[in-house]
Parts: C-alpha cells; structure tokens; sequence
C-alpha cells in the first residue's frame, strides 16, 4: 500500500487528520520541489509519498496496533479451488508433411552434415 492511500485511509477513518499549514521558508531551498504538493502537509516542496513526517505517523499508528498495513490473507480469504486435470490443453499430434516450410510443391531433398569434420 502506497503511504499516499495509506494516508486517505487513516484520514477517511478518523485516525489522522492533516497538519495545519506553513508558510514556504525564505529563502525557498533548492531541494524543494515546488511543483510537488504534500496532503498530509498541505503545502508544496515534497510529494504525499515522500513525506517523512506522515510516515512516522502511520508507523506510529502500526506500532500501537491502532492500523494494519496487511492486504488479503490467503488464510481467510483462500484463492478459489482450481481443478488440477490436464484435457486437451496441447495437441501432440504433429504431422510433418502437414507442415508448409515454404518450399513448393516439389519435394527437397537435404544433405546431411556427415562430411563436415568436427
């Protein structure tokens, strides 16, 4: 799970809400990234999912138990039984004059390799 749905998650559930928002420092830094908007901020400089200050809330969130980050659990929610016969998936019936290689109607005769010295 991206930390950005993580995020919507929490905050649609009630466990986190947004931080009030700050003015940009002045001088503007070069590392930030004005064209970038984080939602848990609400400011610009740095993307939701780079944002380091939601992450350590959200693990703080795991840490108390209070949200899982686990998805589907093959234990509670097994993939659905699957039939392990094999019918006709291949036909192995080849028929080597049936194939076309191109070459006409005239059969070709090939030389063996037997005078080649390896």
């Amino acid at each position: 799970m991206t930390l950005t749905r993580a995020f919507e998650k929490l905050r649609d559930a009630g466990l986190i809400v947004p931080l009030v928002p700050h003015p940009l420092p002045h001088p503007i830094p070069p590392h930030l990234r004005l064209h970038e908007h984080c939602s848990y901020n609400q400011i610009q400089g740095h993307d939701t999912e780079r944002c380091a200050v939601l992450h350590h809330a959200v693990q703080d969130l795991i840490d108390l138990g209070l949200f899982n980050l686990s998805g589907p659990s093959v234990t509670t929610n097994p993939l659905p039984t699957h039939s392990t016969h094999v019918e006709d998936l291949v036909q192995s019936t080849w028929d080597v004059e049936a194939i076309d290689l191109g070459l006409g109607d005239r059969p070709r005769e090939f030389e063996t390799m037997s005078h080649f010295t390896f």
